[in-house]
């Protein structure tokens, strides 16, 4: 069916029906490939684990968190309140962290109770 398809076609378009088979080809090629990398990223990223959190991902945002509150106190102003969402979101998965049964004794829990230790006595 093809090969017929291909004698019926008029030499002249068939430059022009090959350009436009090819931009579309690029076109799929180049949303496949954004699908594939958004699957990937929900799946594996700590933000969007949803409630797959795992011990890892927990981690890694409390590390992050954390490490929010630490660089805010190297600016030379710092405002009164500062960190509040912060402080609220680290306390929110330290809680869980402890809550899904994970050791308290590691080094983004021990980073976590450090800055929380120094923004208390700020």
């Amino acid at each position: 069916m093809l090969t017929r398809l291909k004698n019926l076609t008029p030499s002249a378009l068939k430059p022009f029906l090959l350009r436009q088979y090819l931009a579309h080809r690029a076109h799929y090629d180049l949303w496949s490939s954004y699908l594939s990398d958004y699957r990937q990223y929900k799946k594996y990223s700590s933000k969007d684990a949803g409630s797959k959190r795992t011990h890892e991902n927990l981690s890694a945002m409390i590390f992050m968190e954390a490490h929010g509150l630490e660089k805010a106190f190297s600016l030379p102003d710092i405002r009164a309140g500062f960190g509040k969402g912060r402080i609220e979101t680290l306390d929110k998965l330290l809680n869980l962290f402890r809550d899904s049964g994970f050791s308290m004794n590691e080094l983004a829990i021990q980073k976590a109770s450090s800055v929380l230790n120094e923004y208390l006595m700020y």
